[in-house]
């Protein structure tokens, strides 16, 4: 039967941009096996794994496993574990990209005004016997609608991920899983920024939608590469993105009256609820 020795910390360590790298050493002894049958049957008795946290630098873990048969001893075996830190920034991909969406719109952009007005056609009917008494001698402005293609600039953000962050119900420095990367998409997706987003405090309330958040688990079974992608929306006239136009219309004439109150006959409704970004930790 294998007997295994204390699993000690090496007599030194690593601190490099990416965090710490470590090494602890275990012996077993008394196996049983011959060339790698017994370092595989010292590795299983060890019962140390890749993906394994380090006992007091628990955000580091296992990266290598490295056994080797110990010369001078018979049937004994020596081994390395080597711990790397993972920084949740590490090997972070920033990408800038823009897109544009098919939108339909009755307002245009007036260059001599340097301001958006309404698309208005105009028509005065003659004042014959042969014209619908309605319609005699009267001038109509309806309203024109136009579809357009929209800018949508575009920010997206690959990260490798080992544990839990603030935005996660669990809270931070939690092992990651496939469960706490569902509820992060379920509480960010379709949300779009609360007032003071660190990476765009500028932009304001609303301006940037979360459009996605994807995962795909590494080999090492303890990383994952968490990709965040947001899309921006600015509204004519509004200081918030993501709204939707509505005007009240006069049936008589098929305009907006003259006197429209903001906030009343002419108004914008935000689509989606925020949420606060700044907790993803993203910059």
């Amino acid at each position: 039967m294998a007997v295994l020795g204390d699993i000690i910390d090496g007599t030194g360590a690593t601190i490099t941009d990416r965090g710490w790298e470590l090494s602890r050493i275990a012996i077993v002894s008394e196996l049983s096996g011959v060339g790698h049958g017994m370092l595989n049957e010292a590795v299983i008795a060890a019962g140390v794994n890749i993906g394994d946290a380090h006992p007091t630098i628990t955000t580091a873990y296992v990266r290598e496993i490295l056994p080797v048969a110990m010369p001078r001893a018979a049937n004994q075996v020596k081994i390395t574990y080597l711990y790397r830190e993972f920084d949740t920034n590490a090997n972070y991909a920033y990408q800038l990209s823009g897109d544009v969406s098919e939108e339909e719109t009755t307002l245009y952009w007036n260059h001599g005004d340097s301001e958006f007005k309404n698309m208005e056609l105009e028509y005065t009917f003659p004042g014959t016997d042969d014209i619908n008494p309605d319609y005699a001698g009267k001038t109509y402005s309806p309203l024109h609608s136009s579809t357009y293609l929209k800018p949508r600039p575009t920010i997206r953000i690959t990260r490798f991920e080992t544990l839990s962050i603030a935005a996660d119900d669990v809270g931070a420095g939690v092992a990651l899983n496939g469960d706490i990367i569902v509820d992060r998409q379920i509480r960010y997706i379709g949300k779009v920024n609360s007032a003071g987003w660190n990476l765009r405090p500028s932009d304001g309330l609303s301006a940037w939608l979360c459009v996605d958040i994807s995962a795909s688990k590494q080999a090492d079974q303890v990383t994952w590469q968490v990709t965040y992608v947001f899309q921006y929306d600015t509204v004519p006239g509004f200081t918030k993105g993501w709204a939707s136009h509505a005007q009240f219309i006069d049936p008589n004439t098929g305009q907006p009256p003259d006197d429209l109150i903001d906030g009343t006959g002419n108004l914008y409704y935000t689509m989606y609820p925020a949420e606060n970004f700044s907790l993803l930790q993203l910059s």
